[in-house]
C-alpha cells in the first residue's frame, strides 16, 4: 500500500469509528465546581455618590430602598455588590469639588468620616436582615479609581503612600466588619483593576498593592472572601494571581459595542451575535467563551469566581439584549459561575429600565421587565 492509500484509509477508518454506535471506553471529565456559591443578585449604589462635590449624608439615606431588597429576596435573588468609595467615606471638609485638578490634599486621603462609616455598617446589617450575601466593593481607593484616576494626589502603585492609602482603608473596613462571618459578607478590594499593560500598574504592580489588601484583611478576618476584580473593564482575569489565596471577578461587557452601545455602537443596528459589513459573524457566543473561559479556567484551577457586574445600556433593544444576556448566563453558568446585574432599577436593572421591545408589567408603580427577570431566575442555582 504506498502512502497515500495508506493515509486515506486510515483517515477511513477513523471517520467510520467516530461514526460507530458502540460507547466509548472513556467517560467525559467531569468539569471542577466553583469553589464558591453561585451568588445571582445586583450592584447597588446606595453609598456611592460619583461625585467631586461634598455628599451629604441625607444624599444616601434617600437612596436606601428596603423594598426593593424584600423584592429581590421574593424573586429568588441572594446576593448584592455594594459599591462604596474612600471619597464616600471621607470627612467630606477635606474634598477641594475641583474639576479639573487635585481633588483631595495628598495628607488628607486617610480623614475618614466615623458617622459615615457607621452609616455604611448599618447599610449593610439592612441588607444582612434580608439573607443577602454582601459584596462590599470599593470604587475608588487614594490614587486609582477607573473614572478620573487624574484627580488623585498620588498613584495608588508605585508609590509608598499609596501602599499606606491601602493598608490604612482595607484596616478599617475589616476591623469594622470583623464580627461578620465570612460566608455573609466578602470584600471586593477595587473596581475594575487598570490594563496589565497600564503605564500606572502593569502585573506586578498591581499583585503588590492588591496583596497589601488581602493581608491587613486577612490578619483581622482569616477566612474572609476576597475578591480581586479584572482589569480592562473587568473583562481580563488578574493572571498574576492565579496562585493567591483570593477570588477572582469578572464583568460581562464584552463587547463594548452590545454592553455599552450608547458610546462604543448603535444601536439602530445592533444585532446579535454581531455581523460584518459582509454578514459574517464578527462577534458572536464562540467568542464569548473564549473572553470567559480564562475565568473558567481559573475555576478549573480551583479559584473562586464570581461575575460583579453585567448588563447592557437601555439604548440596546430587547431582542440582541435578551440573546446576548442569555449566552453571557449560559457560559457562565458552566462553571458555576453567578451573576450580578450593575443595577437594580435603572437602564442596567430590572426596574423601569426602558428598553424598546421588552415585555413588561406594572409592579408597585414600576416598569418590571419580565423576560430578564424569568432568564436570570433560570440561572439560579437550585435551593437546598
Amino acid at each position: 500500500m504506498n502512502r497515500r492509500n495508506f493515509l486515506t484509509a486510515s483517515l477511513a477508518s477513523g471517520v467510520l469509528a467516530g461514526c460507530s454506535s458502540a460507547p466509548s471506553p472513556t467517560l467525559a471529565p467531569v468539569r471542577p465546581k466553583n469553589p464558591i456559591p453561585k451568588w445571582m443578585g445586583f450592584n447597588l449604589q446606595w453609598m456611592l455618590a460619583y461625585r467631586f462635590q461634598a455628599t451629604p449624608l441625607e444624599f444616601y439615606q434617600q437612596r436606601r430602598k428596603e423594598r426593593h431588597l424584600e423584592w429581590m429576596t421574593s424573586w429568588g435573588f441572594d446576593f448584592v455588590r455594594l459599591g462604596t468609595s474612600y471619597w464616600d467615606l471621607l470627612d467630606q471638609r477635606f474634598l477641594r469639588g475641583i474639576q479639573p485638578g487635585i481633588n483631595v490634599a495628598a495628607e488628607n486621603v486617610n480623614k475618614l468620616d466615623p458617622k459615615r462609616l457607621l452609616f455604611l455598617r448599618e447599610t449593610v446589617d439592612l441588607l444582612l436582615q434580608h439573607d443577602l450575601h454582601v459584596n462590599l466593593a470599593m470604587h475608588r481607593l487614594p490614587g486609582d479609581a477607573v473614572w478620573n484616576h487624574e484627580s488623585e494626589p498620588f498613584p495608588l502603585y508605585r508609590d509608598p503612600r499609596g501602599d499606606e492609602a491601602m493598608a490604612f482603608w482595607w484596616t478599617e473596613l475589616a476591623q469594622t466588619f470583623s464580627n461578620i462571618p465570612a460566608q455573609r459578607l466578602s470584600f471586593n478590594l477595587l473596581n475594575e483593576l487598570p490594563s496589565h499593560w497600564d503605564p500606572r500598574a502593569g502585573r506586578d504592580h498591581l499583585r503588590r498593592t492588591m496583596m497589601i489588601g488581602v493581608e491587613v484583611v486577612r490578619a483581622i478576618s482569616p477566612d474572609r472572601l476576597i475578591f480581586i476584580d479584572g482589569s480592562s473593564a473587568g473583562r481580563e482575569i488578574m493572571d498574576a494571581m492565579i496562585a493567591d489565596p483570593v477570588c477572582h471577578s469578572l464583568h460581562a461587557y464584552s463587547p463594548l459595542s452590545i454592553s455599552h452601545v450608547q458610546s462604543f455602537g448603535d444601536a439602530r443596528t445592533a444585532t446579535w451575535p454581531e455581523m460584518d459589513e459582509k454578514g459574517r459573524e464578527r462577534f458572536g457566543r464562540k467568542r464569548l467563551e473564549l473572553v470567559h473561559g480564562q475565568f473558567g479556567r481559573a475555576v478549573e484551577l480551583g479559584q473562586g469566581v464570581h461575575c460583579g457586574e453585567a448588563g447592557a445600556q437601555a439604548q440596546l433593544p430587547a431582542q440582541p439584549f435578551l440573546a446576548w444576556m442569555k449566552d453571557n448566563l449560559d457560559i457562565l453558568s458552566a462553571y458555576d459561575i453567578g451573576c450580578a446585574l450593575w443595577e437594580f432599577q435603572g437602564g442596567f436593572g430590572l426596574l423601569d429600565t426602558g428598553r424598546a421591545g421588552m415585555r413588561k408589567e406594572k409592579w408597585h408603580g414600576h416598569d418590571l421587565d419580565v423576560e430578564l427577570l424569568e432568564l436570570l431566575q433560570s440561572h439560579q442555582a437550585p435551593k437546598a
